[in-house]
């Protein structure tokens, strides 16, 4: 067998993986998928957006989250509303999705918090510096 080489590179990848790793991980400890958890807390956060903007921000492919909107609002949880596209809805969460979704992302909220404390202020703000620099210069030369 050769000998491996890992760039810094590769464990950013992996690290990046890893992470939503974890966030797949606990959705599915709360019986729903990492998709359906992105729709509850991307409307918890926002109140309304379009599934444009859920695939966007969470880098989700856009049938799987289709999906998973139309059996929300097949349940009730969801309602959406005619936007200036006609291609494009207003997603809102119902009541009955408001009385699903904000306990379940406020344990998600208290469980991350407990985390960062842990790992610290002054670091979390420093790392949020760092990766967004990162990313910036990632997506200037991946976009060119």
């Amino acid at each position: 067998m050769g000998i491996t080489k890992t760039t810094q590179a590769d464990e950013f990848g992996r690290l990046f993986a890893a992470m939503a790793r974890y966030y797949h991980d606990w959705a599915r400890q709360q019986g729903i998928s990492y998709t359906q958890l992105a729709v509850l807390h991307t409307l918890v956060r926002q109140t309304h957006c379009t599934q444009k903007q859920i695939s966007d921000e969470w880098s989700l492919p856009k049938q799987t989250l289709s999906t998973v909107c139309k059996n929300y609002l097949d349940a009730g949880l969801l309602t959406a509303a005619a936007t200036d596209d006609k291609r494009e809805k207003q997603l809102s969460l119902t009541a009955a999705g408001r009385a699903l979704a904000e306990p379940l992302i406020a344990r998600l909220e208290a469980l991350e918090q407990h985390i960062l404390t842990q790992f610290g202020h002054e670091r979390s703000l420093r790392l949020l510096q760092e990766f967004g620099e990162l990313s910036r210069i990632f997506a200037e030369h991946m976009e060119a």
